[in-house]
């Protein structure tokens, strides 16, 4: 009898660590990855306009560095507004989102799809990001 090669599908290794910690199954602790300080995290959770926008989403500022799953043992809702005035309003990527929302940048670029929402050209740098350095600049 010939045994079928069949593959197992994708499964990020975060996915399958909120999945199991959800379902409150034990997990053998590993200490958090040594990660330096991000100044991108500074740089969105400093803006006025990033911040409104999370506490009128009741979405928390986690300041903490490490992986996302560890940062946000339970990710915040992502809602069609909250995805929108991210995205459109702050200027912030998918990726950024993901830092501030704990939500993966994939199910973010989803959302967009079924929003209808243009997503911009793949690299360069995202609008929060440009006006984030400009004032930088333009202040040292």
């Amino acid at each position: 009898m010939k045994s079928a090669n069949v593959s197992a599908p994708h499964v990020r290794l975060c996915c399958v660590l909120r999945t199991a910690t959800a379902s409150q199954y034990a997990l053998a602790e590993r200490p958090a990855p040594a990660v330096p300080d991000i100044p991108l995290l500074d740089a969105l959770y400093g803006s006025t306009e990033v911040r409104q926008v999370l506490r009128r989403n009741h979405v928390p500022i986690v300041r903490a560095t490490g992986s996302l799953w560890l940062r946000f043992p339970k990710p915040s809702p992502l809602t069609n507004d909250l995805v929108a005035e991210l995205y459109l309003d702050c200027g912030l990527s998918s990726s950024q989102i993901e830092l501030v929302t704990g939500q993966p940048s994939v199910m973010i670029l989803r959302r967009l799809v079924q929003l209808d929402i243009p997503r911009r050209p793949r690299g360069g740098l995202s609008p929060f990001l440009r006006q984030h350095r400009a004032t930088n600049n333009a202040s040292t």
